[in-house]
């Protein structure tokens, strides 16, 4: 996923353009830095290809278009619908922190179980809940929960 990764980011376009190169330790760690928000999409771009070539998603009725991820700023979602995509997501985690030095907060994941999905399934310590909301909808384990907490 991260193998021979480009290490310096063209910033501007003129000729008085400079370059900014990457370290071992993620820049958008430190505050203030303007470009942490493309920084942090640029290192995130790899990761979120990589799972959803990897995972099922969910797909709309009568239509082969899948949803694996979704992003918004640094906020990631990821749809699993299969147990074994626990162990794809943690993986592909774990080698996107290994790359770029940035890590999960586990204090600030959360899962949610929906339809039949198994809640004694662990996902990296995560804690289940009862209702997620994404891009401000509220999802619950079922249609009938979530079409009447939204």
């Amino acid at each position: 996923m991260y193998s021979n990764d480009v290490r310096k980011c063209h910033v501007g376009h003129t000729s008085q353009s400079s370059y900014i190169y990457s370290n071992p330790h993620p820049m958008w760690s430190a505050t203030g830095i303007t470009l942490s928000m493309i920084l942090f999409v640029l290192c995130l771009n790899p990761l979120l290809y990589y799972l959803d070539e990897r995972l099922q998603g969910l797909r709309a009725h009568g239509t082969q278009r899948k949803t694996t991820v979704i992003t918004y700023a640094e906020d990631v979602s990821i749809l699993m619908t299969l147990q074994e995509d626990v162990l794809t997501v943690r993986d592909a985690i774990a080698c996107y922190e290994k790359a770029t030095g940035a890590t999960l907060n586990i204090e600030k994941s959360s899962a949610l179980g929906v339809g039949t999905w198994d809640t004694t399934c662990e996902i990296m310590g995560i804690e289940y809940i009862e209702e997620i909301k994404i891009l401000g909808v509220k999802i619950r384990k079922t249609v009938k929960q979530s079409a009447l907490a939204s």
